[in-house]
């Protein structure tokens, strides 16, 4: 077997155990929530339909990116993605009532949910929030730091004190582990 024969089978191999380790299909993760996987193509899909909404129900004289929009639609999947995992783990149920209420303290939350994937996304943010009272501040950090949350660096860091995105990340680079 010539050098350049074995070159060839040591890129095909690997190419192959490449492929077999699911690679290409992590690059297409976004973030996850105690093994709850969301894709990039579910956030383009959230980032879309409050695009939407947002220019339905607003009617701005200056339309909003899609990237502003989809840094704020991250936010709020990974918030809402943290709500639904700790109601889950603590067994708190909210009604309808009790997270259109608490959506009432921000201005613009009717903007956002004339489009159901997005009033979904809202509602579940909305969760997270009702928990946070419910619970406590330091009870719902403690219960927080809990939970396996995996962001892709392109979209920045998540910070579990402020539970906000951090960095501005890099929509050029996606992180090979995810």
């Amino acid at each position: 077997m010539t050098a350049r024969t074995r070159l060839i089978a040591l890129v095909a191999g690997i190419a192959a155990l490449a492929s077999c380790t699911g690679c290409a299909t992590r690059m297409s993760t976004a973030f996850s929530v105690d093994g709850t996987v969301v894709t990039q193509d579910q956030v383009e899909q959230v980032a879309q339909s409050c695009l939407r909404s947002y220019t339905a129900v607003a009617k701005p004289a200056t339309p909003m990116s899609e990237s502003t929009m989809r840094a704020m639609s991250v936010q709020w999947q990974i918030d809402g993605a943290i709500g639904v995992a700790m109601a889950h783990r603590v067994n708190a149920t909210f009604s309808q009532d009790d997270l259109t209420q608490f959506l009432t303290q921000f201005d613009d939350t009717a903007t956002f949910t004339a489009d159901p994937l997005c009033k979904q996304t809202i509602d579940d943010f909305a969760l997270a929030g009702l928990l946070s009272n419910q619970l406590g501040m330091e009870q719902f950090l403690a219960d927080l730091s809990t939970l396996d949350i995996v962001v892709n660096p392109r979209y920045g860091q998540f910070d579990p004190s402020s539970l906000a995105m951090t960095g501005t990340g890099s929509l050029s680079q996606l992180d090979s582990k995810h």
